[in-house]
């Protein structure tokens, strides 16, 4: 097997000694036994597992380094997939976020739309109106939003 272990160069991460951080492609991420071995936290005491590859099942990542969401990932209250997603909020406040794929994503209360890679369809104008955040991310999105919402990337 020829794989590039996607791995950064030996730095200082966290912890007390150095550590050779998964990059987001690594096959290393949620790549452990589904039962999570011991310890309950990597060498720098971050808990394990965490959801690092966004397929919306988190396993612990092979190694001593527990890599978590990517920095857009963050905050997340709805989370689509690397595919195709519809995504439509609930009344009330939330982050939404497309992850990869053409997104449709339709926000419903005081609403962060995240777009992300993709050719994106955001429309805040379904949730409470003049409250939301709109950011379309990479690709060529679509978006629709009051005259007060505030428009990133669109």
């Amino acid at each position: 097997m020829n794989t590039q272990p996607g791995l950064d160069p030996l730095g200082d991460y966290g912890g007390l000694t150095l550590t050779h951080r998964p990059q987001q492609d690594s096959p290393a991420v949620d790549a452990a036994n589904p039962a999570c071995p011991t310890p309950a936290t990597d060498q720098r005491g971050e808990p394990r597992p965490q959801e690092g590859d966004s397929d919306g099942t988190g396993r612990c990542d092979t190694g001593s380094f527990e890599l978590g969401p990517p920095e857009d990932e963050r905050g997340c209250d709805i989370r689509g997939t690397r595919g195709d997603d519809p995504l439509v909020g609930t009344a009330a406040d939330e982050v939404i976020c497309g992850l990869g794929g053409d997104d449709t994503i339709i926000g419903g209360g005081e609403d962060e739309l995240r777009g992300n890679n993709g050719e994106d369809r955001l429309d805040s104008r379904a949730g409470v109106r003049g409250n939301d955040t709109i950011k379309g991310g990479e690709g060529r999105d679509r978006c629709r939003a009051d005259k007060r919402d505030e428009r990133r990337s669109c």
